[in-house]
């Protein structure tokens, strides 16, 4: 597996588990400072126009999100402070090829807060955490497989989640943990 310095990656165990709120409070936090690119991933077929395709193949394709009044996930990530925002529509087969292409479209000074679970089977970000359900019996498969691989685990307490915002930092173009939670 490739390293990508400057990849923060964040995962769930289920849906609504609050990985965007999380990524946004993320992103709000560290765009004051920093070049932030988002990138969210998902094998679903999303709600963009046809204008945003930046790439499609076959396995995938790569949305450019350009609207910040729309209400889909990356127009947020561009309203709270990323200074772009894309969403790759992938299968795991194909995820590995669409993501190294993303990486030589963005802007290579940019920081990356990445929205997804599957990435961490082909990447190693700097960080990797996982939000995790109180109810366990709510979890997928795909993502208790991928618990041995998070640096941090946290469920659904916000004041939690809120430290660990706070807990990250950036330093030489990586991210890092000030302190674990």
């Amino acid at each position: 597996m490739k390293r990508i310095e400057g990849l923060l990656q964040i995962g769930g165990s289920s849906k609504n588990i609050g990985k965007t709120s999380f990524v946004l409070s993320i992103i709000q936090r560290f765009s004051l400072t920093h070049d932030i690119t988002a990138i969210k991933i998902s094998p679903h077929h999303p709600e963009y126009d046809k204008t945003s395709i930046l790439l499609q193949t076959e396995g995938f394709t790569i949305y450019k999100e350009s609207h910040r009044n729309s209400l889909t996930d990356t127009s947020k990530m561009l309203n709270f402070g990323a200074n772009e925002s894309f969403f790759i529509q992938s299968d795991k087969d194909n995820l590995e090829s669409a993501f190294k292409h993303l990486l030589s479209l963005k802007n290579n000074k940019n920081m990356i807060v990445c929205e997804s679970n599957i990435l961490r089977h082909f990447f190693i970000p700097d960080i990797f955490i996982m939000l995790k359900s109180d109810d366990v019996t709510g979890d997928k498969n795909s993502a208790k497989e991928l618990y041995k691989f998070a640096d941090i685990i946290l469920n659904n307490d916000e004041l939690i989640r809120s430290k660990a915002v706070s807990t990250l930092g950036i330093d030489k173009c990586k991210w890092f943990l000030n302190k674990y939670i």
